[in-house]
């Protein structure tokens, strides 16, 4: 033992200690905190997968926002391609109609220089004539003058058609010109578009936003006031509960000891006897403790001497219940008179009681209001989760529907410029088939000039015995 204990101790006598009780009571209490830890816990966990939904939830809505983003984006960049190959087209047509006019002017100069040449030939055959044929004078003035005639009929004829393609290329070119402003109006239509369409995606943006703070906030101060209201509930609850459970209990001992009344009279005196034998029981008890706190003194030597300062108290505990133990031997007695006290005290308990149930059964009756209040406030809070359930899912069709217009413009935009590109191919094919066409007709009217000039030349044998030089042609003279 250690100089403490016999300091505490006069006489040195072992402190005895109960282990036991000290053991079961901290156990208990240990169950106890595991119990309100366990349903901390779950309330903790059902919090958390509440808001984990809500997360999940909130988390799907921005993915729906992104990609409906990247759609738009993409759109944007498809028309934007578009555009810039119907740019290229227009800048490739206009440069086929440059070549085209460049071709045209090229046949015009080709077309004076064959002219130039037949007149040429001409005026060599005429001076030949002249000199070789003095006679066929007036034969060849006539050729000449009707030569003359088909040439200028060929000239007005040619003209005309010259004047004609001029107007016709000039009038497809205002229709390119018209087409190319209605082209850069709509790329400006459709600019004006985007940036209204992108206006309104942020302005919807920045109503989901606001929407989702809003709801985040209203969320939090809700659900601090539900938890709120959900403790004070439960705590209500509880306390409705404990006291119904110590009215039932309490009903049930009034009624036991009401009727245990008259047994414990009888009892009495049969308690009397066996407190004499309690006592030497008592006496053997303590002795007992007295050599079971010697052993577990010379077992946890070693432990007291570390962790003495805790094991006083404990001691002093023991001690105390062991005055306890000496005391209570002393007050069986008078425990036993007050009984008889108690029980008359009881009997009037029992009738103040029931004057007390019909108060205790008016507060049951506000515990079920309670009860019911917490009933609603429940579907009232399952019925804001399904309106806004139901408000998400109108949103999202609303924006679905928005989308799926805003595809079927651009779908009709693509089918739109589709369509012109068709047009503007098909009058490219049918302006170079008329131009095919022109060129073949022109080349067919000067190979017919060039079969007609030597048709005067065979008419000079038949005034003069001289050969022409041009002798195929006088068939056509006679």
């Amino acid at each position: 033992m250690d100089r403490r204990s016999h300091q505490n101790n006069p006489r040195g006598n072992p402190r005895p200690f109960d282990h036991g009780a000290e053991a079961d009571r901290a156990y208990k209490q240990i169950h106890c905190r595991d119990g309100q830890i366990s349903g901390l816990e779950e309330y903790r966990g059902a919090f958390q997968e509440e808001r984990t939904k809500f997360c999940h939830s909130m988390r799907k809505q921005k993915d729906k926002v992104k990609r409906l983003e990247e759609l738009l984006n993409y759109r944007n960049s498809g028309l934007h391609k578009e555009n810039k190959k119907l740019v290229d087209t227009i800048v490739e047509r206009e440069a086929e109609i440059s070549r085209l006019n460049g071709n045209i002017e090229n046949a015009e100069c080709q077309h004076e220089r064959q002219l130039e040449d037949t007149v040429a030939l001409y005026e060599t055959q005429q001076q030949k004539l002249s000199d070789q044929h003095n006679e066929a004078n007036l034969v060849t003035l006539n050729l000449l003058q009707r030569r003359e005639e088909q040439l200028r009929q060929c000239e007005d004829k040619f003209t005309k058609s010259l004047a004609e393609h001029t107007l016709t290329w000039e009038s497809e070119r205002q229709e390119m010109e018209m087409k190319l402003k209605e082209v850069e109006k709509k790329k400006k239509y459709q600019a004006s578009r985007n940036k209204t369409l992108q206006t309104e995606f942020q302005q919807m943006e920045d109503r989901l936003k606001r929407q989702e703070d809003k709801f985040s906030k209203d969320l939090a101060d809700k659900s601090r006031t539900w938890e709120t209201e959900k403790q004070q509930m439960e705590t209500t609850l509880n306390e409705v509960t404990r006291e119904k459970n110590d009215m039932a209990k309490e009903t049930l001992t009034l009624e036991t000891e009401f009727k245990q009344v008259e047994a414990k009279l009888e009892q009495v005196e049969k308690e009397k006897d066996r407190l004499a034998e309690n006592n030497l029981g008592w006496e053997t008890d303590v002795k007992q403790l007295k050599g079971q706190v010697r052993e577990q003194e010379e077992k946890f030597a070693k432990d007291l001497a570390q962790n003495q300062e805790s094991w006083e108290s404990r001691v002093h505990s023991v001690e105390t219940k062991l005055k306890e133990v000496t005391l209570e031997k002393d007050d069986l007695d008078q425990k036993h008179q007050s009984e008889m006290k108690e029980v008359q005290a009881k009997l009037k308990m029992v009738r103040d009681e029931k004057k007390d149930s019909a108060k205790k059964n008016q507060r049951m009756e506000l515990d079920l209001k309670l009860k019911k209040r917490l009933v609603q406030l429940e579907n009232d809070l399952e019925e804001q989760k399904k309106k806004f359930s139901k408000d998400l899912a109108e949103k999202q069709l609303h924006w679905e529907q928005f989308v799926q217009r805003k595809e079927t413009d651009v779908k009709q935009l693509e089918n739109q410029l589709e369509e012109q590109k068709k047009k503007f191919s098909r009058d490219l094919a049918q302006n170079q088939k008329s131009w095919e066409s022109r060129d073949s007709f022109g080349g067919d009217h000067v190979t017919g000039g060039d079969s007609g000039e030597g048709r005067p030349g065979p008419e000079t044998p038949a005034h003069g015995d001289q050969a022409s030089p041009d002798g195929d042609a006088g068939g056509g003279a006679e």
